[in-house]
């Protein structure tokens, strides 16, 4: 019980920087029962097991601002009043500091730490292998679908002088599609066209992620039917966005207040148009 208590005191200490799930060092020290300082002299003593960003590495000014926007303000007082910028520890640098953190509570943590990222990663799998049969079952519903808005107007005209008002299944997908390029192209004042375009400037790989995620979130299109609308852009790509917005907006209150915003607008303009 205590080993699952401190698996998930390390969980709520996690961040993503720089693409590496990390533990700062100061989290880190707090869990160790020493002060920062002296974990961060133990490393600065043994740099050959640290040779690499692969096992630490100092946060920059940027990533410390937005460390600061994302986290609660409790947290915000401690980290606004450190003096130096942050060292951040990957799963292999934690491991690493077993090796020079000798005592029971740093074996301890370090056990407890290997253990999350072991059931983190399980949980990341089994999303991945989730989502694939869900855009398997979408891809057969689409096609389930098209040929019945293809019999069912055919069978009404035919049977009927009167007109009736029908509208496929993928021409509400396009509508729904359209309305979400719409507002998130004006929400980051640009052009809906310029979602499309091949680029991995920041000012339009952002919004371009955050369409994909809303298109994926809002309508049953799967990931390929959606690179399409984005310069035909493949079934990873879009994956990884939307994976990488929904993660950024667990931890980033801007980026949540923009998709929260952005999903209201879409109910909005979705109910007026169908």
């Amino acid at each position: 019980m205590k080993n699952e208590l401190l698996i998930t005191e390390i969980g709520r200490k996690i961040y993503r920087i720089r693409g590496r799930q990390v533990i700062l060092d100061y989290d880190l020290a707090e869990l160790y029962h020493v002060e920062t300082r002296v974990l961060n002299q133990a490393v600065k003593r043994n740099p050959k097991r640290f040779p690499s960003e692969d096992f630490f590495f100092q946060i920059n000014r940027k990533e410390f601002e937005l460390l600061l926007s994302q986290v609660d303000n409790l947290e915000n007082g401690r980290l606004g009043q450190r003096k130096y910028l942050s060292v951040a520890f990957t799963e292999h640098g934690v491991a690493m500091l077993s090796c020079i953190l000798n005592s029971d509570r740093a074996i301890q943590v370090n056990i407890a730490t290997v253990n999350f990222f072991v059931l983190f990663r399980r949980v990341l799998r089994n999303e991945h292998e989730l989502n694939e049969k869900l855009e398997s079952l979408q891809g057969k519903l689409g096609t389930v679908e098209a040929k019945i808005d293809q019999l069912i107007p055919h069978q009404i005209l035919s049977t009927s002088d009167r007109q009736v008002n029908v509208t496929p299944f993928f021409t509400r997908q396009d509508s729904r599609v359209e309305i979400i390029l719409d507002l998130v192209a004006k929400e980051f004042c640009l052009r809906p066209e310029a979602l499309s375009r091949a680029t991995r400037l920041k000012d339009f790989v952002r919004p371009r992620q955050i369409a994909m995620y809303l298109i994926r979130k809002n309508t049953a299109l799967g990931y390929r039917e959606i690179g399409k609308y984005f310069g035909g852009k493949d079934h990873s790509t879009v994956l990884h966005a939307c994976r990488k917005i929904g993660e950024t907006a667990m931890r980033d209150r801007v980026i949540f207040k923009v998709i929260e915003t952005l999903e209201r607008a879409i109910d909005q303009e979705i109910v007026k148009k169908f």
